[in-house]
């Protein structure tokens, strides 16, 4: 799921290429479809408020955690950006994530795609 030359914007390989729609019916009953924030409570659901909640939040990622893009922080909207953490390179710096509402690619509202992100300033994970 890597590449060996990563940049920001390279497109991930196999599968993580697609962007899709998923079929809300699919998913429990829950607002905000297509927001950010709904693709990430959605693969929490034992913790449906974890972008809302209090949870902790570190620097440190662990794969499976909600990730939080502060504003304006790659690629994220002058809101912010939720995101899900698929997968860690090697080394720890680069991140495979999957979002939704993030128009890259053709991806956008209701859309899933993933992309790499990188460890720094503005990104925070958060433990449920």
């Amino acid at each position: 799921m890597f590449i060996p030359d990563i940049s920001q914007w390279s497109v991930p390989p196999g599968c993580y290429a697609t962007i899709y729609t998923p079929n809300p019916a699919n998913f429990p009953a829950r607002p905000g479809f297509g927001y950010c924030n709904w693709w990430v409570r959605e693969q929490h659901l034992n913790h449906p408020d974890i972008t809302e909640g209090n949870y902790p939040r570190s620097s440190i990622p662990q794969a499976g955690e909600a990730v939080w893009l502060d504003p304006d922080v790659q690629g994220a909207s002058s809101d912010g950006h939720w995101a899900q953490l698929v997968a860690i390179s090697p080394g720890g710096y680069w991140l495979l994530i999957s979002e939704m509402n993030f128009s890259w690619r053709g991806g956008g509202f209701g859309r899933v795609d993933y992309r790499y992100i990188h460890t720094g300033p503005g990104i925070l994970f958060v433990e449920a």
